[in-house]
């Protein structure tokens, strides 16, 4: 007949999980206080009392005035969130010459060829690449124009295209 649902209906966020630590903060000095009472003076136990709800709402007070910290996912979802088609169209994209372009950067063979990151294939004279402006780095325009929908960051050294800042540049996400 009748039907109880305990589920959280709702998801929880970090501002409800302030508020939870805070209720079990609190939830001991609310133990201690009728206990201060029934084994100390009164004059002791009221000024202890003072002193703790003193501390606690200073504690409780700074605790909601200051910032919420990153969430790590959210963090990640902006680090991986793509660039636009119109983003993709303005890196510039050429024909492949080995020696008509200086870019063999890195991401070269053995043998001295340029190798694609995304699809690990070596780019051969005449290939259509395009090479991204902060770190110099040349992919078939089809494997990065696969990838930049995707991911904001050079497959080959994580550069940030969107903000043109080098891995060693980039601020660590929190672990």
């Amino acid at each position: 007949m009748f039907e109880v649902d305990f589920r959280v209906q709702q998801q929880r966020d970090a501002r409800s999980d302030r508020c939870m630590k805070i209720v079990l903060a609190w939830s001991p000095v609310v133990a201690i206080i009728p206990i201060l009472f029934a084994f100390a003076t009164p004059i002791y136990a009221s000024l202890i009392t003072f002193l703790i709800l003193l501390f606690m709402s200073s504690f409780t007070w700074y605790y909601f005035i200051s910032p919420l910290p990153e969430d790590p996912n959210e963090v990640q979802q902006t680090a991986q969130a793509g660039l636009s088609p119109k983003h993709i169209k303005e890196i510039p994209a050429f024909e492949y010459h080995p020696n008509g372009h200086d870019c063999n950067n890195g991401n070269g063979s053995d043998a001295g060829g340029l190798r694609c990151a995304v699809c690990i294939a070596t780019v051969h004279d005449g290939d259509l690449v395009r090479q991204l402006l902060m770190c110099k780095h040349v992919f078939h325009t089809k494997c990065i124009d696969t990838w930049l929908p995707a991911h904001s960051t050079c497959p080959m050294c994580r550069a940030d295209i969107k903000t043109g800042e080098l891995p060693s540049e980039q601020p660590e996400l929190p672990v």
